[in-house]
Formats: C-alpha cells, sequence, structure tokens
C-alpha cells in the first residue's frame, strides 16, 4: 500500500464503528473512485470525499463496512422554455388589438348583447331594431370567437403533449385547427343555407341566425381575452388558465345548445326536426374532424 493509501486506511478505521463508509463507483471503472466517509463519529451527516487508485483494494482502505455502489450518470433534460414562442406573441397581439377596437367602437352595445342572453324581452328588442352597429359587433365578436377557438384548442392540445409544445400555442398544429374551426363554420352556414332554402321557413331561420349571433358574441367577448393571456403568462399560470379554457368551451356548448332548444320549442318545431338540425349541422362536423384525427394518430 502506497502512503496516500495508508493515511485513507487510518482515518476511516477511527470512524468505522459508528457509521458506514460508501464508495460510489463509475461505470467504467477506468481512473479512480470517489470514497465518502464521515469526517469524524461527532459530524454525523456530514461526508467528505476523497478519490484513490482503482487498483488499490477498498477492504484494506476501508475495512470490510466498505459498500460499493455503482451508478450512471444521468443526462441532462431538456430546458423549460423560460417564454412561449414568438408565433404565440403574434396571434395573441392580433387578438387583443382586434378586441382593444370592438371594444372602443361598440362600447355602448356591450351591456345589452350580455343582457340578450339572460333576458329574453333584450334579446327581442335587439332583434327588432334596425342598429346595423349590433350587426357589425355581432360580426366582428363573431369572428373573434373563431380566431380564438383555434389557439385555444392548440393550447389545450399542447398542454397535453399533442402539438410538441410544453405550453402555450403550437405553431405546428395552429393551421390544422383553424382550418377545423372554418371548415365547421361553413359547414353550419352552407346546410342552414340549403335547408333554409328548400323549407321556405325564413322567419324561423333569420330568427336562428340572430340567436346564433348574439350567442358567438356573447362568448366571443369571454373567450378571447382569455386566450390571448395564455400567451403571456408562465407554465404554472397555464395549467390554471388551460382549465379556464376548458370550462368556458363546455359552458359555451351547453349554453348554445339550451338556446337552440328554447328557439326550436318556440317556434313550435317538432322533435324530430330538431334531431336532424341538430346532428346535421352541430354533430355531423365535429365528429368528422374527431374520426379524422383519430385514424391519423393510428397510421
Amino acid at each position: 500500500m502506497t502512503t496516500q493509501q495508508r493515511d485513507i486506511a487510518a482515518q476511516a478505521d477511527t470512524t468505522t464503528h459508528a457509521h458506514h463508509a460508501v464508495v460510489y463507483a463509475t461505470v467504467s471503472d477506468s481512473a479512480a473512485v470517489t470514497v465518502r466517509y464521515p469526517v469524524s463519529s461527532e459530524d454525523h451527516g456530514f461526508l467528505s470525499e476523497r478519490s484513490v487508485p482503482v487498483a488499490a483494494e477498498l477492504t484494506d482502505v476501508l475495512g470490510d463496512a466498505a459498500v460499493t455502489v455503482s451508478f450512471v450518470p444521468r443526462e441532462a433534460g431538456p430546458a423549460m422554455p423560460v417564454a412561449p414562442p414568438v408565433y404565440d406573441i403574434v396571434v395573441a397581439m392580433t387578438l387583443i388589438v382586434l378586441y382593444t377596437r370592438m371594444l372602443y367602437l361598440y362600447k355602448p352595445l356591450l351591456p345589452s348583447v350580455f343582457k340578450a342572453k339572460f333576458y329574453s324581452y333584450t334579446a327581442r328588442v335587439l332583434a327588432e331594431s334596425l342598429d346595423v352597429n349590433i350587426i357589425k359587433l355581432t360580426d366582428m365578436s363573431s369572428a373573434l370567437l373563431i380566431l380564438s377557438l383555434a389557439p385555444a384548442l392548440c393550447a389545450i392540445a399542447g398542454s397535453y403533449g399533442l402539438g410538441g409544445e410544453s405550453y402555450g400555442v403550437s405553431d405546428h398544429i395552429m393551421p390544422i385547427a383553424l382550418g377545423a374551426v372554418v371548415l365547421v363554420a361553413l359547414w353550419r352556414r352552407l346546410v342552414t343555407g340549403i335547408v333554409r332554402g328548400a323549407s321556405k321557413s325564413y322567419l324561423f331561420f333569420e330568427a336562428l341566425r340572430l340567436n346564433d349571433k348574439l350567442t358567438f358574441c356573447f362568448w366571443g367577448l369571454v373567450i378571447t381575452p382569455i386566450t390571448a393571456l395564455t400567451a403571456f403568462v408562465p407554465h404554472d399560470m397555464f395549467m390554471v388558465l388551460r382549465y379556464a379554457i376548458m370550462a368556458a368551451l363546455v359552458l359555451m356548448v351547453l349554453h348554445h345548445t339550451i338556446e337552440l332548444t328554447k328557439l326550436f320549442i318556440r317556434w313550435r318545431v317538432s322533435f324530430l326536426q330538431y334531431i336532424l338540425y341538430l346532428c346535421m349541422v352541430e354533430l355531423l362536423p365535429i365528429s368528422f374532424i374527431i374520426t379524422v384525427i383519430q385514424k391519423s394518430e393510428t397510421l
């Protein structure tokens, strides 16, 4: 044994009666092993380290109480992004600019839109009014809802790892989500126009159009700021806003279904026609998109 090995053995022998020495050895065992041992019998929990040649016998250095533990160094995981991608900021800023402009132009009409979804009298007053600003407000808010649904769906999908992003809007699935939302909107307008022309029920479909405009205008005012906010919050806060977005989407679907049912009952439309409309206009495009996504995942 060399002089360095004798020094290590002498110092370890004074503490082996109180603590077990642990030897951490790399997998390769090519150069040296790192020995961790108590500095003294009184310093419980305080360990010192020293490297000794591999050729030395561990039992000669530390005694029979030595234990060898092999370990493999862990690879560093991918770092969490400090801020969401620039693409998210661009989408969020677009929503904020359009939303702010809408609030500035049509601020006096906003209370009437909110009241119309809770009071049927206010809805009838808006339906009978000839104010062009009401039409512009509902059109702009509905367009904002379409733009907001795409990043909202991307944010939910990205939080579950479906879009390749840790959080926020994923630029990989954003065009797909936006295309799906636009496809559903175009499908609803196309089928409604065809049924309206075939049935000659112009008054009913005019009431249906206004009902949809007020509903989507209301939820456009609610969902747009929540969606835009997700691009500027840290990861922990986004995980909370993710549930707020999902809750808002669920409430929007329920609210739209209830309002649609009330409209069909008020106009004395048969239950069979209501089910056919619900399946053809509302459920068919969504179920088609879900089926396509499931098929693409299995390929």
